[in-house]
């Protein structure tokens, strides 16, 4: 419990106390060719479909003992691969109604064509390996079609990056690349190194002088 809150009811006199409730869901990496079947994580992306934002982790950290699944610490190019896999996931959900849109355009109604040309518009802003999010107009577009936002685009959601690492290691590449897609950034600090133990996982390794961490989640 936050004694804040407390605090707050108290000078506030409220006669309820509704405590904010942030739930996470953790699914598994997404590696090159998710979309195709490759990995775990794509399996369950359709669980993240209702959240409001994705928090990605990437590792900026070096340490030849802990192995990259791609054989190097490259987090430009690990965040240009979940992006992609997740601009592929999208593209089917566009791709299968905007073959329902065109279907119902020619059968006449303006409303029927009105989401056809927008659906056209989204598939190709998705094509040429962009995210709605990083537009002002895509967003104002997903946000007026109710028959868009019922998709729950993955791409369109808010995405914030926890580096795994300390903030000097964080390229002024990489930070620029988050900023022009809309999104942010927030460091650890500390190298975190994860052991899967039943369905939790436990801290096996960390950074010198690190803060105190629980040790499962």
């Amino acid at each position: 419990p936050d004694e804040r809150l407390d605090k707050l009811a108290e000078l506030s006199k409220s006669k309820k106390k509704v405590p904010a409730v942030v739930e996470f869901y953790d699914i598994a990496g997404l590696v090159k060719g998710a979309n195709t079947g490759e990995g775990l994580g794509n399996q369950f992306l359709a669980n993240i479909r209702d959240t409001q934002a994705i928090v990605i982790v990437l590792r900026i950290f070096e340490n030849p003992e802990i192995i990259h699944v791609e054989n190097s610490v490259d987090p430009a190019r690990d965040m240009e691969i979940i992006n992609t896999e997740l601009i592929l996931k999208d593209l089917e959900s566009v791709t299968k109604r905007l073959a329902r849109a065109e279907t119902d355009a020619r059968n006449g109604g303006k409303p029927a064509i009105v989401d056809r040309d927008q659906l056209k518009i989204l598939k190709d802003w998705l094509e040429k390996g962009n995210l709605p999010a990083s537009s002002p107009e895509i967003t104002s577009l997903i946000r007026a079609n109710s028959g868009i936002r019922e998709l729950n685009l993955l791409t369109a959601k808010q995405q914030l990056y926890l580096l795994n690492g300390e903030a000097k290691d964080a390229s002024p590449e990489l930070v620029k690349k988050i900023k022009e897609l809309g999104a942010d950034y927030v460091a650890t600090g500390h190298y975190v190194r994860l052991r899967r133990t039943s369905r939790k996982y436990s801290v096996v390794s960390r950074k010198r002088n690190a803060r105190s961490l629980p040790t499962t989640y």
